[in-house]
């Protein structure tokens, strides 16, 4: 659904008007030169490999390493929750129709600022994605070894630079506004913190259950307590 969204006709470009983000924070990137935007194109999808595969660096840790099938679980799910608050919740592009800063450079051909992939502007999937992997193999690490004290925030301050640079890199391609990445940030941050913390929960009286009624009734049932 996402990627089938329908074109954007000439009139569409034509209406266009770069003088619509004039926000310090957004401007900067209908101020670029676009020449070498399939450069940083490129390696924004390197980078993202690299970043994704970083949490298997906690395997060096003989600690966790001994419940590692437990922690590649949780690493696959936690990126699947944000996976699917990308595709399928009212903040992703399925409900968003944000144009690209692509679409609103005339410097380039209409074929590349025509097509309807030019409406998923918001949010960067790819720096929530990277969020996540870099604030799940923090999160762990600080849980195994709940001795860091303060420096668990210098290895916050860490884990941000790489989704960071990825968003920086993102902006460059004219794939992004300077805002969806940091609503892609704060989406995957919060993937990779709180699923893992979910994890934690020892409490035995909790329960979570799909129940179903006689006369066609759905929903979920949560039990706390005895």
């Amino acid at each position: 659904m996402i990627l089938d969204k329908p074109g954007i006709d000439s009139s569409e470009l034509a209406g266009l008007n770069t003088n619509a983000y004039e926000d310090w924070f957004d401007k900067w990137a209908l101020r670029q030169d676009p020449s070498p935007r399939a450069t940083f194109e490129t390696y924004s999808a390197n980078l993202a490999i690299a970043i994704y595969c970083l949490p298997a660096c906690l395997a060096l840790d003989e600690s966790i390493r001994r419940d590692w099938v437990d922690m590649l679980g949780m690493y696959l799910e936690t990126q699947s929750i944000t996976f699917s608050v990308y595709n399928l919740s009212p903040l992703g592009p399925n409900f968003q129709s944000k144009y690209r800063p692509l679409a609103y450079y005339n410097q380039l051909p209409d074929n590349q600022r025509n097509s309807g992939n030019n409406r998923n502007s918001f949010y960067s999937g790819h720096t929530a994605s990277a969020t996540t992997a870099t604030f799940f193999m923090t999160k762990v690490y600080i849980d195994y070894h709940p001795d860091l004290g303060w420096g668990k925030y210098l290895l916050y301050g860490a884990a941000s630079v790489p989704p960071l640079f990825m968003g920086y890199l993102r902006v460059r391609a004219l794939d992004h506004f300077p805002s969806d990445i940091a609503a892609g940030f704060i989406v995957g941050a919060l993937c990779g913190v709180l699923d893992p913390e979910l994890h934690r929960i020892k409490n035995r009286n909790l329960s979570l259950a799909a129940i179903s009624t006689p006369n066609g009734g759905t929903g979920l049932s949560v039990k706390w307590g005895q």
